[in-house]
């Protein structure tokens, strides 16, 4: 079986900062996808389409990057294992294991997983995920007193289930200030809108999910932000197909925001 991830790791000069794609992977078993409606295996539709390719300039930076290889139709990694939903109002919120999509359509031609099931995804694709992030945020708090994990998302700039408007070009959520110190926060933003370029909004409407609250401890010295990006500011949404200048531009401003993320990280470093 192919490894449940991928792991971009610097070659030299590691800083103490991960960076996650859960929602990336497009891979789904041969033995889960018999049970799935075809259109939706070739579909894909919520897909984080090609974010870990905008993030590829990470290693360069010093910073670890991990991403998904299997489908979040498969098991999301970003959700809680319990299966207690992220948000208590009235969006449409896929399930650890979804059964229909964000549009509302139903994932499995036949039944949906049962308990056993569940937790053979649990043990096969979730828990190394999750095992692996864990892992390399204790390495790394041996020799930081500070790390940052950034858990990287996109979305359709449109999606009713979740809110009547569209999104923002960029949302930034940290829970309300919860899952990173404020200094980590406002470089980040700061840094976003300084491109002059894009729409960014802070915790407004997604505040993190699962993984963010996870390994969000600031006051353990480990912080936590997510950025979630409107498709169409990188691709072309229409034909889910790449568009390399708007990549460019995107990879630009990601740059000079890990910039401003490693300057604030430094100056936490250098007060503990």
């Amino acid at each position: 079986m192919t490894s449940p991830l991928h792991i971009l790791r610097p070659q030299i000069n590691r800083l103490p900062i991960i960076i996650s794609c859960p929602h990336s992977g497009v891979d789904i078993p041969p033995d889960i996808a018999k049970d799935m409606c075809p259109e939706v295996v070739e579909g894909l539709a919520d897909t984080d389409w090609f974010v870990h390719e905008l993030y590829k300039f990470a290693p360069k930076m010093g910073i670890t990057l991990v991403h998904a290889h299997y489908s979040r139709y498969v098991i999301d990694l970003n959700r809680d294992p319990a299966g207690r939903a992220l948000y208590n109002d009235q969006r449409q919120e896929t399930a650890l294991i979804p059964l229909q999509t964000f549009a509302g359509t139903p994932i499995y031609a036949v039944g949906p997983p049962d308990k056993e099931e569940t937790k053979r995804r649990l043990d096969i694709y979730y828990a190394p995920y999750h095992g692996q992030i864990g892992k390399l945020i204790g390495e790394m708090r041996k020799t930081s007193p500070h790390v940052l994990f950034f858990d990287a998302h996109s979305i359709k700039r449109s999606v009713p289930s979740i809110r009547a408007q569209p999104f923002a070009d960029m949302i930034l959520g940290n829970q309300k200030g919860k899952t990173a110190a404020p200094e980590l926060s406002l470089a980040a933003l700061t840094a976003l809108r300084a491109t002059g370029t894009y729409d960014v909004a802070d915790n407004e409407p997604f505040m993190g999910g699962y993984l963010t609250r996870r390994f969000g401890q600031p006051a353990a010295g480990v912080h936590a932000l997510q950025l979630e990006m409107a498709q169409d500011i990188y691709m072309d949404e229409a034909s889910v197909s790449r568009t390399p200048n708007k990549e460019d531009a995107v990879r630009s401003a990601l740059t000079a925001m890990f910039d401003s993320l490693i300057d604030a990280l430094k100056r936490l470093t250098a007060i503990s």
